[in-house]
């Protein structure tokens, strides 16, 4: 994105509408950050700090994602495991460069949005700044109507979903397999977690095999109807956004 080219065709479309406002997609938008629109208000929205989700990522027990990404399954098998192996020196270098380049967000736009309001602080705390806000995520409650009643102690089920090729779904179900479940199972023993998504890895599904708590759908056709016997939408978000 940091290329002559490229700032030259942004700059030809800002100037060709003249905007009152622009929004710019996370960090990486930062090099097209210009003064082509001056009266227009700058806002970068940084959707989490990235220093934090790669620090995360790090200290998770899960393999970082590889290199190549989405398309890694069309590399030979010797390049993914390279890949794989440098996943976590470049992780380490990144989460260092960014942790110094993030306080200088607020200075550089107008206005800088983050979901989480515990890291729209650490912002705040990092830069001095006070233009950086919190816009949380909201998931529009399309599982239930307001008239359907859950039954205490019986409609206990909860659901998370997620492409489990995604390291953050991956690091979010980990979390929920080591520290939440146990924790609901005690008080409530009949609580299952059904768990919604493609791709799951096989070293996920033979953990989780046989654990009378969790239950793993894969895909479903129609999630509404698959995650409607449910009385709970578990979404935590350990990093990422989405």
């Amino acid at each position: 994105m940091n290329t002559a080219g490229v700032r030259r065709a942004v700059s030809r479309v800002i100037g060709s509408y003249s905007p009152d406002v622009i929004i710019y997609d996370t960090l990486r938008a930062l090099p097209l950050h210009g003064r082509d629109a001056p009266r227009a208000v700058q806002i970068l929205d940084m959707d989490d700090l990235f220093s934090s989700r790669y620090e995360r990522m790090l200290s998770s027990k899960q393999t970082p994602p590889s290199l190549l990404g989405n398309v890694g399954h069309r590399f030979p098998r010797i390049a993914r495991a390279l890949a794989q192996g440098a996943a976590r020196t470049l992780l380490r270098h990144e989460a260092r460069t960014l942790k110094a380049l993030e306080p200088s967000a607020p200075r550089i736009f107008d206005h800088v949005v983050l979901f989480s309001s515990v890291e729209a602080q650490v912002l705040r705390a990092r830069s001095g700044a006070s233009n950086v806000h919190c816009i949380p995520q909201f998931v529009p409650a399309l599982m239930r109507n307001g008239n359907d009643d859950v039954v205490p102690g019986i409609d206990v089920d909860a659901f998370f979903s997620g492409d489990f090729r995604y390291a953050a779904n991956q690091m979010s179900l980990a979390w929920l397999v080591d520290e939440i479940v146990p924790r609901i199972s005690q008080s409530l023993p009949a609580f299952r977690l059904h768990v919604f998504g493609p791709r799951m890895p096989g070293v996920w599904l033979n953990r989780l095999q046989g654990n009378p708590h969790i239950i793993v759908h894969g895909f479903v056709d129609d999630l509404r109807e698959a995650a409607s016997r449910c009385g709970v939408c578990l979404a935590p978000v350990r990093a990422g956004s989405g």
